[in-house]
């Protein structure tokens, strides 16, 4: 740990998720594009296929596979071209309840 330590703080920065191991955004959606990349990879897509069956560019699906940046609205295209449109959707389906739909309002418990 220290020597990670030591090699980061060279850099003059160190991220949290390098310490205690708390996922960041950036290594999540780089994580989602290799997913993504093997689903198209077993489907038998080259990417220029694939960019072409998506209707995303060649250029941006590369950019994806690579550093797993992407619009929401590419990702939405990437999705349905492999035909997991409706796993893509079900993330936002479940309706969460507020903290007051829980516990209710204070002035009611008095």
């Amino acid at each position: 740990l220290s020597k990670k330590i030591n090699i980061l703080v060279m850099k003059r920065y160190i991220e949290l998720s390098d310490i205690l191991h708390v996922p960041s955004i950036d290594k999540e959606m780089v994580a989602l594009a290799k997913r993504v990349k093997e689903i198209r990879r077993r489907r038998g897509y080259s990417q220029a296929q694939f960019a072409d069956r998506s209707g995303v560019s060649l250029g941006s699906i590369k950019r994806f596979e690579r550093t797993g940046e992407i619009s929401l609205r590419h990702l939405w295209s990437i999705a349905e071209a492999l035909e997991i449109g409706d796993e893509l959707s079900n993330l936002f389906t479940a309706v969460r309840k507020t903290r007051k739909e829980i516990w209710g309002n204070e002035d009611d418990a008095n």
